[in-house]
C-alpha cells in the first residue's frame, strides 16, 4: 500500500488548540467538623458564601449568611461579575443551599391547584428534578464565570449515601453528598474534581474474631490530632473523580497546600505566560508586573506568583492569548492587503 502524503493541518476560526490551565470546579464532601471549611480557607484569597452557620469564627472574607435563595444568588453574582481581587469562592454548604431552593420553590402554583414543583409525588415540574434545571440555568453559569476569571470554585457538602442499581447483583451503597439525586447528577457531570474528606483509621481483630476500628492520630506541635485525608479515587463505593487535566493522586492529606501542590501545572502555566509575554505592549509591562507581584518577567518568578495566586496567572495568560490573537489578525490583514496591492494591473483589451 502506497503511503499517503501527510497534508498540512488546516485550522478553523475559533478552534482552540491549547489547554487553558484554568483552576478546577471542586467539590469536597465529608462529615461535619472534619475540616472542609478550613481546607477551603487555605485557598488563595478566598471569599465564602455561607448558606449555613459554621464559618463565622474563621478570619476569612465572607458574605452574611444567606437566608433566602435571592440573597444567595445575589452574593454569587457579585463574585462572578464585580471587580475584586479574590482568587477562590467557596459555597458552604450545598446541602443548605438545597433548603433555600426548597423554600423558594415549594409554594409556586401550577395547574389544577397542584404546586408547580412537586416535591412529594410525581407530576408537576418534578420537584428536585426541576431544581436541578434551575441550578443549571441560575448557578452553574455564575460558577463558570468565576472559573473564567481564574478563580478556584469550591463546593462544600456534608456526606451521605444513595443506592445505585446493579443489574448483575446486589444494589450498591455509594458515598456522596447528601443532596437529592437529581441535583447531584447535574453537579457531578459539571464538576472537575470531587474529593471525599474522611478520617484515617486502622481496623484490628479482637479476641473472638470481632473487628474494631480506631482513628489514627499524629502529633502536631506536641498535640495529638486525628489524621484526616482526601480521597479522589472514585468507584462503586464513592462518587469521587478527577477530570483529565486535573489528575490527582488517589489520596492525600486534608490540606489546601497538599492539594494545590499535587494539582500541578503551575510551571507549565508560568512557561506559557513567559512565552506570550512578547505580545504585551511595552507600556503595560511594569503595571502588569506590579499587579502580578514580580520584579521582572521570568518562568521561575511567574511560577512563584502562580503558587501564591494561580487565578492571577491564569487571567494574565488568557489576556495575553487575546493580545496574540489580535496581533495575528492584524498581521494577516496587512499581509492580505500587501498581496492585493502587488497584483499587476490588468492589461487593456486589444
Amino acid at each position: 500500500m502506497s503511503a499517503i502524503a501527510k497534508q498540512p493541518l488546516k485550522t478553523l476560526p475559533g478552534v482552540i488548540t491549547r489547554g487553558r490551565h484554568l483552576p478546577p470546579h471542586l467539590c469536597i464532601f465529608g462529615v461535619p467538623g472534619i475540616g472542609k471549611s478550613t481546607f477551603a480557607a487555605g485557598a488563595p484569597n478566598p471569599v465564602f458564601i455561607p448558606t449555613e452557620p459554621g464559618v463565622e469564627n474563621l478570619d476569612i472574607p465572607q458574605f452574611p449568611l444567606a437566608k433566602t435563595l435571592p440573597e444567595f444568588l445575589a452574593n454569587l453574582e457579585a463574585v462572578a461579575k464585580r471587580d475584586h481581587g479574590y482568587g477562590a469562592v467557596a459555597i458552604d454548604t450545598i446541602n443548605a443551599l438545597m433548603e433555600l431552593y426548597y423554600q423558594a420553590k415549594k409554594d409556586i402554583p401550577g395547574e389544577k391547584g397542584r404546586p408547580l414543583y412537586e416535591f412529594k409525588a410525581f407530576g408537576g415540574f418534578g420537584g428536585w428534578k426541576g431544581v436541578s434545571r434551575d441550578i443549571h440555568a441560575e448557578v452553574l453559569p455564575l460558577l463558570t464565570q468565576c472559573k473564567e476569571r481564574g478563580m478556584f470554585v469550591i463546593l462544600l457538602a456534608h456526606t451521605g449515601d444513595y443506592t445505585r442499581k446493579n443489574p448483575l447483583g446486589d444494589d450498591l451503597t455509594v458515598a456522596a453528598p447528601s443532596i437529592p439525586k437529581w441535583v447531584w447528577a447535574e453537579l457531578h457531570g459539571y464538576l472537575d474534581v470531587i474529593g471525599r474528606a474522611d478520617y484515617v483509621y486502622t481496623t484490628k481483630q479482637r479476641d473472638g474474631g470481632r473487628a474494631k476500628a480506631s482513628t489514627d492520630v499524629e502529633s502536631v506541635n506536641g498535640v495529638r490530632v486525628k489524621v484526616r485525608q482526601l480521597t479522589f479515587d472514585g468507584g462503586v463505593e464513592q462518587d469521587c473523580k478527577t477530570r483529565v487535566g486535573y489528575e490527582l493522586p488517589p489520596t492525600m492529606p486534608l490540606s489546601w497546600e497538599a492539594f494545590e501542590a499535587a494539582l500541578g501545572n503551575v510551571n507549565a502555566l508560568a512557561a506559557e505566560v513567559f512565552d506570550l509575554w512578547q505580545y504585551l505592549p511595552p507600556e503595560k509591562e511594569q503595571a502588569t508586573l506590579a499587579w502580578l507581584g514580580v520584579s521582572q518577567p521570568s518562568p521561575s518568578l511567574f511560577a512563584d506568583a502562580g503558587r501564591k495566586n494561580r487565578g492571577k496567572l491564569s487571567q494574565l495568560r488568557n489576556r495575553l492569548l487575546e493580545m496574540k490573537a489580535m496581533r495575528e489578525a492584524e498581521e494577516a490583514a496587512t499581509a492580505a492587503e500587501n498581496i492585493e496591492n502587488e497584483k499587476p494591473e490588468p492589461k487593456p483589451a486589444a
